[in-house]
């Protein structure tokens, strides 16, 4: 799964509008969401770390920034068994990807915008 999979996928069912949306949604939120994590994990809050970290591994799979979302969830079960040393250590990997899961967000939205892409939704 990559956003642009994904994205396309969601303008076919809902328009290009609400693919748009929803990524430019996640890209707002990114930021916070990563701070939360970090904060949690500096506060050894075991459970606020997880929360973040489920947070982040749904937002991410939705979008289809599936590495993200993987390292996330890694992390997360870390922090739900009170490992936080595990915990700690599943960070990098997740900092790692989020630059790369941007650019390819972006990417998806601007082939979106470029292509023009009006789909309308599939009746269901």
């Amino acid at each position: 799964m990559t956003p642009l999979h994904t994205l396309h996928d969601m303008a076919a069912d809902l328009g290009a509008d609400v693919a748009r949306d929803f990524a430019d949604l996640y890209l707002a939120a990114l930021d916070g969401r990563i701070v939360r994590l970090r904060d949690a994990l500096l506060s050894d809050d075991a459970a606020g770390a997880y929360t973040a970290a489920v947070s982040l591994y749904t937002a991410s799979w939705m979008v289809g920034a599936q590495d993200l979302a993987d390292a996330a969830h890694d992390l997360a079960e870390s922090a739900r068994s009170g490992d936080l040393e595990g915990a700690r250590s599943g960070l990098p990997p997740v900092e790692s990807r989020v630059e790369p899961a941007v650019a390819a967000i972006r990417a998806a939205v601007s082939e979106l915008e470029s292509a023009g892409t009006r789909h309308r939704a599939r009746s269901r």
